[in-house]
């Protein structure tokens, strides 16, 4: 081999040492530990009856903004299916729990002023 080829086999191997290292020191200094299945599925228990209950009181979705309804969700929204296995939750209040905070943030991105407001008692505003 002559000098030029082994000083460029030379240098791409120490460039891709170093990447590699660095890499290496990003992924160990930079992730939170890990997240056992039992955390995730306590985590989400909450989450999801959190965002269900949020979903309660929307009325809808339109433009980045959400829209409230001024009566209780008991006035508005069917009780839940008494055989609902634990844990679970309405999946239509999830949905629009899930539909108002993309909206929220949809909003937020946007600069959007009035993110959330009310409508009248039990309405429903089309998405």
């Amino acid at each position: 081999m002559n000098t030029k080829m082994k000083k460029s086999l030379i240098t791409t191997v120490l460039a891709f040492t170093a990447g590699a290292a660095c890499a290496g020191s990003i992924v160990a200094l930079s992730y939170e530990e890990k997240l056992s299945p039992e955390e995730f599925l306590a985590r989400a228990d909450v989450l999801l009856v959190e965002i269900a209950d949020l979903g309660a009181h929307i009325a809808g979705t339109r433009d980045g903004r959400t829209f409230l309804r001024s009566a209780p969700p008991i006035a508005c929204i069917p009780p839940p299916n008494p055989k609902m296995p634990e844990g679970a939750v309405p999946i239509a209040q999830l949905r629009a729990g899930f539909a108002a905070l993309l909206a929220v943030n949809e909003g937020q991105l946007d600069g959007e002023q009035q993110l959330a407001q009310w409508v009248n008692k039990c309405h429903i505003v089309g998405d």
